[in-house]
């Protein structure tokens, strides 16, 4: 079906453009690229196998064949150079057992894909309603307090706090923390992937991908905010409260990506500019993928099959029944008298009588 061949494509878009990220990009220092080429190959990888571009290549008709035969009688030759294809009742029966096992699989993946999806609505209506929660204006955000499910959090530009235990630079630490995921609008990503997961639950390389541009969103902030509060007070902070972290898809937890791989990414060197020409080498990954899945190469024929007057004993009827033939004899119905079928190392050739003529077409 065809609803499978694009999931399976889109698929295949995936894995490869991840298994570029993690090889070349992932300890790259460029979190803002990295968030960029994260976005833009997601929605390639779903884009990419819905374009179609034919390229028409063009291929002459074969000749058509025939094998020695003496007791062919008068026969209607129908559209020549057309093949005709016959399914016995047996096979008829497969085929239309394969359509109801594929009709039968479509409903479970749609079944699977709005549970799913269903399920994310759900936390983001739970969201939505701890945001009717009185709010505080506080650092260009709006300071829920919350001591249980979402804490030390952020929705757009929602954080869902808990300062019980926080001295006030600790505070002033994590809400600028929050504020970057706000003002890169990092919450859309979350919901992008939200949807993209929906659509291809059964790929395991859509989770990780959440779980790297989720990794990436932590990495950006972390950079913006220990360069204003300093890195050694920034890893103290996350270490303290690694312990209380949440579970939910759509926020943004202080400590929910991995601290260890944070803190390390504070204290190492930033990549040189000059390796942002590595981002180019995903260039030849595209270019192979458009060619892969869009590109179809239509055989289109060439009319340059000719019959031949290899015997005729009149020039003159022979001339006049060879322009009859060729304006008649492909996708016509012909009625010609077959001399002989003879098989050859490049084909099967046939010999018919047409008018005066004696003919030959090879196929």
């Amino acid at each position: 079906m065809e609803i499978f061949d694009y999931l399976l494509k889109a698929s295949a878009c995936l894995v490869l453009f991840f298994a570029f990220y993690i090889l070349v990009l992932q300890k790259l220092t460029f979190f803002k690229l990295n968030r960029f080429y994260l976005l833009v190959t997601l929605v390639a990888s779903f884009l990419i196998p819905s374009l179609q571009f034919t390229i028409e290549r063009e291929v002459v008709k074969a000749p058509l064949i025939l094998e020695e035969r003496n007791d062919f009688s008068t026969t209607e030759i129908q559209s020549l150079g057309t093949k005709q294809s016959f399914v016995d009742k047996g096979k008829q029966v497969g085929e239309i057992e394969a359509i109801d096992w594929l009709a039968l699989t479509s409903y479970a993946y749609i079944l699977i894909a709005t549970f799913i999806l269903s399920a994310s609505l759900w936390k983001l209506i739970l969201l939505l309603q701890h945001i009717k929660q009185k709010s505080i204006p506080a650092n260009g955000l709006k300071l829920v307090s919350n001591a249980k499910g979402f804490t030390n959090c952020s929705f757009f530009n929602y954080a869902f706090i808990d300062g019980r235990n926080l001295a006030e630079n600790e505070l002033d630490i994590l809400l600028q923390h929050e504020k970057v995921h706000a003002e890169q609008y990092h919450s859309i990503d979350k919901i992008v992937l939200m949807l993209a997961k929906a659509v291809l639950w059964f790929n395991p390389v859509i989770y990780l991908w959440d779980k790297a541009l989720e990794q990436v969103h932590e990495f950006e902030a972390d950079e913006a905010t220990s360069t204003n509060f300093g890195s050694k007070e920034y890893a103290s902070l996350l270490l303290k409260l690694a312990v209380g972290q949440n579970s939910s898809l759509l926020v943004h937890n202080f400590v929910k990506s991995p601290v260890k791989e944070r803190i390390k990414m504070l204290f190492n060197s930033k990549s040189k500019n000059m390796k942002k020409l590595m981002y180019l080498l995903v260039a030849p990954v595209v270019l192979g993928l458009i060619w892969g899945f869009t590109v179809k190469v239509v055989e289109v024929n060439i009319d340059n099959n000719k019959a031949i007057n290899f015997q005729n004993e009149d020039e003159s009827n022979s001339t006049s029944d060879l322009s009859s033939l060729e304006d008649n004899f492909f996708d016509k119905e012909l009625r010609a008298k077959v001399k002989a079928v003879e098989k050859t190392e490049v084909g099967e050739v046939i010999r018919f009588e047409y008018g005066k003529g004696l003919f030959l077409y090879l196929t």
